[in-house]
């Protein structure tokens, strides 16, 4: 019966994206957009306001249609998709982009950060405007807008089927991450038995004991049910995240500048709506996760963030951070707490 429904989807993404491929590729009306979140999740509906604004400021002269939770693929295969102009709109975590350009993956570097103005400073800098660039030479891909702007989080969370209280609970934690080598090294460090697992795999290897925790932004639980076969949940502030719009070069210079815009505006107003509706689903989230039995806790992570800082430091003395790293955190970390010491 796996192997059935297995074959099923490939063959229904095999037909989806045959489809795509036989619509006319010359001036579009229609963007195609993928995602990897439910429709109904905080991000899905911001998804969904980017598609209307879009049409409403374009005066229907362009239009997207969504296809939501991965139905096109995993977020490697659909950022293929935008560099060959499958599809023209990919939202992903930044870091995502690595796969073109690996230094990329540093903008979510696991306890680096001491707070999201920290990091959105650092996602400022010459060095990750450096790296965005690198992307659109290398990829044909560019990122809309500001990068740090669309929230994704607010914040990220520990997701486990037994209390983690310290870093002496995460040694020998089976712990799930994406595919994505800063992280798995990072956990690794802190003692932690990575496995890398697809984002729809998580539910099942929690259910059958196949992982012990899993690590993502609390806005994200309640889609994907985790809670149900997890009852802890204890805030890390692993790293700061967002959002980028990836968009093919190609089909976004081909737009009419009200097209352009229409998309840019667009962008702007739903990432301020993803803002909003993440913060107040997440109070709305945790007490619901209470309510349902889930023990909810905030994580001591200075000794984590310690632990960690030794492979970064390893990294630095190797040699292997990517150049003008290490001086734009630093900086941005001096910047924002002299600004806090004065009261700015």
């Amino acid at each position: 019966m796996l192997k059935k429904t297995c074959r099923t989807g490939v063959a229904a993404i095999a037909f989806v994206l045959s489809s795509l491929a036989a619509l006319p590729a010359s001036a579009q009306d229609t963007w195609r957009m993928a995602t990897d979140q439910q429709a109904d999740s905080p991000e899905g509906k911001a998804y969904q306001r980017f598609a209307d604004l879009v049409a409403k400021y374009s005066n229907d002269q362009l239009k997207i249609t969504i296809f939501p939770a991965s139905q096109l693929g995993s977020a490697s295969a659909m950022l293929e998709q935008i560099s060959g102009g499958l599809i023209q709109v990919f939202p992903d975590a930044l870091a995502d982009a690595s796969k073109w350009v690996p230094d990329v993956q540093y903008v979510s570097s696991p306890f680096l950060f001491q707070s999201r103005a920290q990091w959105v400073n650092f996602m400022h800098s010459d060095v990750v405007k450096g790296w965005v660039g690198q992307i659109h030479d290398k990829a044909g891909v560019d990122i809309l807008g500001d990068p740090s702007q669309f929230m994704r989080g607010p914040y990220r969370v520990l997701v486990s089927t037994k209390p983690v209280h310290s870093l002496a609970d995460i040694g020998g934690l089976k712990l799930r991450l994406a595919k994505d080598k800063l992280s798995v090294d990072v956990w690794t460090r802190l003692g932690a038995s990575v496995q890398v697992l697809d984002w729809s795999a998580v539910y099942d290897g929690l259910d059958r004991h196949m992982i012990d925790a899993m690590t993502s932004p609390i806005s994200q639980l309640e889609s994907i049910k985790v809670t149900e076969v997890a009852k802890y949940v204890a805030r890390t502030d692993e790293y700061w995240q967002s959002v980028a719009f990836f968009v093919n070069h190609k089909a976004y210079a081909a737009l009419s500048p009200a097209e352009k815009s229409a998309v840019d505006r667009a962008y702007a107003e739903s990432s301020a709506y993803a803002a909003e509706l993440e913060k107040s689903f997440t109070e709305t989230a945790i007490d619901k996760m209470k309510k349902s039995g889930v023990q909810f806790t905030v994580l001591d992570t200075k000794p984590i963030v310690q632990q960690a800082r030794t492979l970064y430091d390893a990294r630095s003395t190797a040699g292997t951070l990517p150049k003008g790293f290490l001086a734009a955190v630093q900086s941005v970390q001096s910047n924002v707490t002299t600004a806090s010491a004065s009261g700015q």
